[in-house]
């Protein structure tokens, strides 16, 4: 219905029941020659995946502004740059120590608030989370505030090299 009252008939309706989600746009990562699943893997903060080096792959919110979270992360990554630099390291790599595997990787992905038959069809594809910090994605703008604008780079979990 138009605003002026005139109903407008659709010339064709696409239905579109076969979307599938793809990491990356479909592009391959490799470590050493040997390919990585992402799928298996989990995200650190949200920002980057466990065990990748230099690799941030940001996911906005599922229940807010996608945009919102993707500025949040955007800058960490900053950040994470600016201090990489400043210490003179070339690697940055999340890698969930031993416990943390164990104790805190799920099956659930970083959109696993959502229901929908695409994302349900696409969980192989993306990265896993876990039960706790940081691990976990909150999805919750405050708490992320914390941990990607004001929290210290250097932690337990990000590995850094020259």
């Amino acid at each position: 219905m138009l605003q002026s009252g005139q109903h407008l008939d659709a010339d064709i309706i696409v239905t579109a029941t076969g979307l599938k989600l793809q990491m990356l746009g479909g592009a391959a990562v490799y470590i050493d020659g040997q390919a990585v699943d992402i799928g298996t893997r989990m995200t650190y903060k949200a920002v980057m995946i466990e065990g990748i080096p230099n690799m941030a792959a940001l996911f906005g919110y599922t229940n807010a502004s996608w945009t919102l979270k993707i500025d949040l992360a955007c800058q960490y990554v900053v950040r994470l740059l600016g201090y990489m630099h400043k210490n003179r390291y070339q690697v940055a790599m999340p890698q969930a120590q031993t416990a943390d595997m164990t104790a805190c990787a799920q099956v659930d992905t970083v959109m696993g608030s959502l229901s929908s038959g695409y994302v349900r069809r696409g969980k192989d594809e993306l990265p896993k989370q876990g039960d706790r910090y940081p691990w976990f994605v909150t999805n919750n703008y405050l708490s992320d505030r914390i941990m990607l604008k004001y929290r210290k780079i250097k932690d337990d979990w990000l590995r850094f090299s020259r």
